[in-house]
């Protein structure tokens, strides 16, 4: 007959993780909260990116929006367009 001895341990590990939460930059809306990845990657809930470029300077519009907040901007952008005599295709 075979005797085995079992052993067992408990551990107790405090995990700390990394959340952003986001607003949008014009209202103030809560837009979420994501949790960090380990290797320091986040995705931006909102996130609005739009980059023009006029001869050969870059510009960029970079904003946490809501949905409300990105439609309203939209439409100012081609407001301004229209006005500065920009022809929508």
């Amino acid at each position: 007959e075979v005797s085995v001895i079992d052993k067992t341990e408990i551990r107790s590990e405090i995990i700390k993780r990394r959340i952003h939460y986001f607003y949008c930059d014009n209202c103030g809306e809560y837009l979420g909260a994501v949790e960090e990845c380990d290797d320091g990657y986040y995705h931006s809930p909102g996130e609005y990116n739009l980059p023009i470029r006029v001869d050969s300077v870059w510009f960029r519009y970079n904003q946490q929006l809501c949905e409300e907040c990105r439609k309203q901007f939209i439409d100012t952008l081609k407001n301004t367009l229209i006005n500065l005599g920009f022809k929508p295709e």
